[in-house]
Parts: structure tokens; C-alpha cells; sequence
């Protein structure tokens, strides 16, 4: 009899590291995921094809290359995983809290119910808060009247706290958001249906639950630094310390987050029936090359290594897979799990039909642009493109005008440009991502011809 899972969940993280998650990159933040590796596909060198969110769900939905759309607005005339599983019969919803991935940008295609959550937060003000008085006394009201035991109303506090002093959390937290999700659970499960949940605790501003928080200066430190993060400059050595042990508190939060999902799934019998496919979106930067957070024009591992876990993919051998993949093959991994065939449209090809020898010869690209933040468009003359190819990895940088290569077998943090010594394969790859930017175009111009 065929493996047909009667439930398919996507669920995907916002600036998640696969550094950070035990199973990939050892550690004990993520026990929760960790246990879902261990019944499942463990991906340790996965690249997202893109380093934010935009450039990246192109390629996990529509498995095309995001210089194809080059914009923040899905293209129209590609399918989406969501319009596949639609018209294959699944009832196809999704919850999430990020504003690039609005319905206005062509995100809910596919997706019968599309929860944006929009309404429930409010963009952060760009004149935040900078005296951190107001922070101590905060800290000091729940430490003096008990309330860091009662989190349901330590969570009320801190949002209001933030709103009265100019400051609103950008996204809906994980428990949160999970509450939405449970109860869509609870009325849909005699559905056969497929559900995407994107969190977002792992971005900044990072502003985990003080329970996360592991060393006390780091707490007494966390509120000085919430309303500097968005401010347009890199922050201090210090500071950049301190923030790093922030995101690892929010890794840890949203582990607690994923493993209360499955938790769920399992109490209500779901899970022996369900296709559970994990991963990141993008990593976030700590100043590895320069560059805190996640910028469009940066295509360094710490921002594409992501984890990729897929469990109960119905295989007999589920085991952990040390060649490079790529997250355009996502989706066309899930349509063969499911038995369903790809459009003609998805450019990638399923995980689970190549041989280990196949996986080692691929090419993965992975493309930006400069981002215009005064008409918030990319500007494709200023293009960055990366191709990693066997152990050799190339960035081509538009906008810093510089060529870059690195061994990942000797060097997978990128701190040994090997690019004006390694001629030979420099030029390989060269060649490699000339002909493919000649591929986009032809495919751009075949688009506009139908």
C-alpha cells in the first residue's frame, strides 16, 4: 500500500541557524527538534536560496529562483506548493505574522484560509526608546509583586509596557501564536489538509520570556538593548555579545513552542498521520563578516545554512544526509512524498529520488539584490550571487564589487578567501553562474512571450 499521510504541516522559522539546533549543529537549545530529527530526515547542510525571506520563500513555494520574481510580489504564472495540494484535494490553510509575507505580495495563493495576524501587532515606531530607566522600573515592578511566575500576565505586561514607551513587538509570539493554531486544529482534523505555520521569535528584536534567559547580567543587560536593535548601525562588540545570547534564548523559546505543536498533534492522535517538514527560512548574522542581522546583500553561511528536517516521509531508512541541499527542492520533495507530479514550472527535484552521488554534484544558487528601502524594490543591476558546487562555494557581490571563494570542507565559517589562488575553479563557477543568470533570462523572456 502507498504512504498517502492524510496531514501535511510546513512548519518554518524565521532567521533560524542550523548552528543552533543540536541535531545539526550540536548543543542543547532545541531538544524538541531534536527528537523530530531523530524519527526523521536530518538535512545538516541545507542552503536556503536566498538571505531573507522574500528571496527565500520564492524558491520553498514556487521552486524557482527568486531572481525569476525579483521582487517582494510573488510572480503570477509560477504554481505554489499551496496550488498544487489545493487542487490535489487538501484543505490548505496557514498562520504566520510577517509582513513580507503578506497576502499583498501573493503569498495566500493556494492557501483556502490565509491567517496574515497583521491586525494583531503594529510596525515598530523608528524613533524607539533609548533610556533604559524605564526598563529598570519595569523589571522592578514584576520582581517586587511576584509576577514572573504568572506568565500569562507577565505577557500582557510586557506588551503593554512596550506600547506605552514606544515600543511594539513586530510579530505575533510563538504560544500565540500556537493557541490560533490549535483551536484551526481542533475544528479541521477530519480534514485531509495541509497547514503552514511560520514563527517568528528567532528575529529581532529578540525579546524571549526572562525564563529563557539563562545568565543573570544578560537579563539585567536585555532591556537597554531592546530599543537599539533597529537603529541602522551595527552594535557594539558588547552589545553584539549580548544580543547573540538574546536570539539563543529565542531559539530556545520557540523549541519549547514546536515541541508543544507536537505535543499537541500527538495527545490528539495526529501525528502517526502527518508529513512534518521543518526548516528555516534564513540564518541571521552576528557580525561573522561584518553584518548584524540579515541584509539582502549578504550571502554568507550564517544567513543561508539553515536546518531541514522532514519526518514520516514514509522512507525505510531515515537517517541524517551530509550533502548539500537546497530548499528549492522542498517543495518537489513533498509532491513525491505525496505521489504527486511537479509542475513543469518547479526547477528542483525531489531529495528523496537522488542518489547520494547526485546530491554531491549539484549546483545551488543562491541570489539577491540591492533592497531600495525608499521605494522598496530591488535594484537587479546590483545582483549578488552565490553558487555552491561540490566542497567549492562563489560569491558574486554587484554592490561591493568583489568575487569571493571558499573551501566549505576546510572552511564552512568563510574566513579564507581562496579566489586569487584557486584559479581554475574559481572560473568553473564563474562560468556556472553566468549560465545561470543566462537560464533566468531566457525563462524571463519565454514569461512575457506567453
Amino acid at each position: 500500500m502507498k504512504y498517502s499521510p492524510k496531514y501535511v504541516f510546513l512548519i518554518t522559522i524565521d532567521c533560524l541557524r542550523a548552528d543552533k539546533i543540536g541535531c545539526i549543529g550540536k548543543g542543547h537549545l532545541t531538544p524538541n527538534i531534536d527528537d523530530l530529527g531523530e524519527e526523521g530526515l536530518v538535512f545538516r547542510r541545507a542552503f536556503a536560496n536566498g538571505p531573507a525571506t522574500a528571496q527565500s520563500f520564492t524558491s520553498i513555494f514556487t521552486s524557482t529562483p527568486f531572481l525569476l520574481h525579483s521582487g517582494l510580489k510573488l510572480k503570477s504564472g509560477f504554481e505554489t506548493l499551496a496550488e498544487i495540494l489545493e487542487k490535489e484535494g487538501f484543505w490548505t490553510a496557514a498562520f504566520h505574522s510577517n509582513p513580507f509575507l503578506s497576502s499583498i505580495f501573493g503569498w495566500n495563493r493556494g492557501f483556502r484560509e490565509y491567517y496574515d495576524l497583521l491586525e494583531d501587532i503594529e510596525t515598530p515606531t523608528l524613533s524607539l526608546i533609548r533610556s533604559d530607566w524605564k526598563a529598570k522600573a519595569f523589571r522592578l515592578l514584576i520582581q517586587n509583586t511576584g509576577l514572573e511566575s504568572n506568565t500569562t500576565l507577565l505577557s500582557f505586561l510586557r506588551k503593554t509596557f512596550y506600547r506605552l514607551f514606544g515600543f511594539k513587538i513586530p510579530y505575533v509570539e510563538g504560544k500565540e501564536l500556537n493557541r490560533y493554531v490549535f483551536s484551526w486544529i481542533s475544528k479541521n482534523k477530519n480534514k485531509r489538509f495541509f497547514l503552514w505555520i511560520h514563527y517568528m521569535d528567532p528575529h529581532e528584536p529578540f525579546i524571549p520570556p526572562d525564563k529563557y534567559i539563562q545568565e543573570k547580567d544578560i537579563r539585567t543587560k536585555k532591556d537597554a538593548l531592546l530599543f537599539n536593535i533597529r537603529s541602522g548601525l551595527n552594535p557594539t562588540i558588547e552589545q553584539n555579545s549580548v544580543l547573540s545570547k538574546l536570539y539563543e534564548s529565542e531559539v530556545a523559546y520557540v523549541d519549547e513552542c514546536v515541541g508543544s505543536l507536537l505535543f499537541f498533534l500527538d495527545q490528539h492522535k495526529l501525528i502517526d498521520d502527518a508529513l512534518i517538514v521543518l526548516c528555516g527560512d534564513h540564518g541571521q548574522g552576528f557580525l561573522e563578516h561584518g553584518y548584524f542581522a540579515h541584509p539582502p546583500h549578504s550571502l554568507y553561511n550564517e544567513l543561508i545554512h539553515v536546518p531541514l528536517i522532514i519526518s514520516n516521509a514514509g522512507v525505510e531508512n531515515e537517517e541524517t544526509v551530509t550533502e548539500n541541499v537546497q530548499l528549492l527542492d522542498l517543495s518537489p520533495t513533498i509532491l513525491d512524498i505525496l505521489r504527486i507530479d511537479p509542475p513543469t514550472s518547479f526547477l528542483g527535484t525531489s531529495l528523496l529520488s537522488l542518489k547520494r552521488e547526485a546530491l554531491r554534484e549539484r549546483k545551488i544558487f543562491i541570489e539577491s539584490a540591492k533592497f531600495n528601502l525608499n521605494n522598496l524594490r530591488f535594484d537587479l543591476r546590483k545582483k549578488i550571487v552565490a553558487c555552491i558546487y561540490r566542497n567549492s562555494k562563489l560569491i558574486i557581490n554587484d554592490v561591493m564589487n568583489t568575487v569571493e571563494m571558499y573551501d566549505l570542507q576546510r572552511d564552512f565559517k568563510e574566513e579564507n578567501n581562496i579566489a586569487d589562488v584557486q584559479y581554475k575553479t574559481c572560473n568553473e563557477l564563474k562560468g556556472l553562474v553566468t549560465e545561470h543568470i543566462r537560464s533566468i533570462e531566457q525563462t524571463n523572456v519565454k514569461f512575457y512571450l506567453q
